[in-house]
Formats: C-alpha cells, structure tokens, sequence
C-alpha cells in the first residue's frame, strides 16, 4: 500500500463536477468583504480568497498519495454526480439552516451594524435568505483520502462560505453518504482517520441525510 504524505499534497485543477452556479458575493460577519478588490491569483483553499464572489467551473483536486490510487474513487464521483449533489445540497441545507438560527437568535440582536449589513445582503439576494443556498457557498475543492487504519477511501467536499471566511467547511463523504461536516481541509488532511473524526463530529452534531457510522 502506497504511504500518503499529508506535508506534500499534490493538487490540481479540474472542472466542476456539480454546483457551479454556486458563489458567495458577501460576507455575512464582515460590512466590507463584498467591496474589496477581487482577486487576480484565486485560492480556492483560502476560505476568505475574494474568488468566492464570482462563479468557477473549476475546483482544485488534493489527493495524498504519490500514484494513481486514488482514480476509482474520482471516477465514483464523476459517474454519481446527481446522488453527490443531491446529498451535498441537504447538508448544506442543514448547515445554512443553523446558521440562519445563530444570526437571528444570538447574533444579531444588539449589534446594528450586523443589522444594516443583513438588510443589504437580503436586498441583494432576490429571495428568501432560507431559499439561497446558491450565494452562501462555493465548491472549492475535493480532497481524497485513504482513511487509516480503516483503508476505505474519503471524499472532502470543500467550501468557502458566507457564515465562516475564517475556516470554510469541509463536507466528508464515503461513496455517496455523507457522514459529517467540519472546516476546510480539516477532516481530511491531518493524517488522522477521517472515519474518527466524523464519528466524534457525529456525537453533537447530525443532521438528516447524514450516514450514522457505528
């Protein structure tokens, strides 16, 4: 079995599997984000890259293993794109759905310039903030990985996103289940098992849709 070396991943650019009219034109925490200068050198694995505010049919694949090991798992996701996307979409849903809580319960009150700065993202979206999926996240990147010591192959989706430009998310899957969500690249690229730490992930938070691991 070919050593993964988690120090020296190799990444590249490959066209959009799903999602492309996805983007993130603002910042939900941050009054300024959607006035800086765009970018001229995208970082698709920086989650706060200004890249986010405009669409991409590209995304950057990160695999961890020197050889061709990981392409049945890449041709998986090409030749099951709608049950991924499909099953990508209800944890996003999820996710956006307590962010959406979070705003309006604990972090909008008392804070009139979050306050105005929502009234401007809600003017700009042209619908309902809970119906948005597609302006509040952006598919970024893939990483693949050999979980260890279980050696089934990981999939993480990755995502910059409105409610977090500090840490992004991170959607990990195993074949078509998805089993949790955490911050870009952070399930996926320690060289710890990814199948550990969804479990433990999956002990405070799991959402409908979600695979329960035993």
């Amino acid at each position: 079995m070919v050593e993964q070396d988690f120090d020296n991943p190799r990444i590249w650019e490959e066209p959009k599997p799903f999602l492309r009219d996805f983007y993130v034109p603002f910042s939900v925490y941050d009054e300024t984000f959607h006035t800086w200068e765009l970018t001229k050198d995208p970082a698709p694995l920086d989650p706060c890259c200004t890249s986010c505010r405009t669409p991409s049919d590209l995304i950057s694949l990160c695999v961890y293993v020197p050889d061709e090991s990981y392409l049945p798992t890449w041709e998986f996701i090409q030749s099951n794109l709608e049950a991924i996307e499909s099953a990508l979409k209800i944890k996003l849903a999820a996710i956006h759905a307590r962010c959406l809580v979070e705003l309006h319960e604990d972090n909008l009150p008392g804070m009139p310039v979050w306050q105005k700065h929502w009234e401007f993202i809600q003017s700009q979206l042209g619908g309902k903030p809970a119906e948005q999926l597609h302006r509040f996240f952006k598919l970024t990147g893939i990483s693949i990985v050999r979980g260890e010591p279980e050696n089934e192959w990981i999939v993480g989706y990755n995502f910059q996103t409105a409610w977090d430009m500090d840490h992004g998310i991170e959607i990990i899957m195993w074949n078509e289940k998805v089993l949790a969500a955490g911050g870009m690249l952070e399930l996926t690229s320690t060289g710890g098992s990814p199948m550990a730490g969804a479990k433990a992930t999956q002990e405070y938070e799991f959402d409908p849709g979600d695979y329960r691991l035993p």
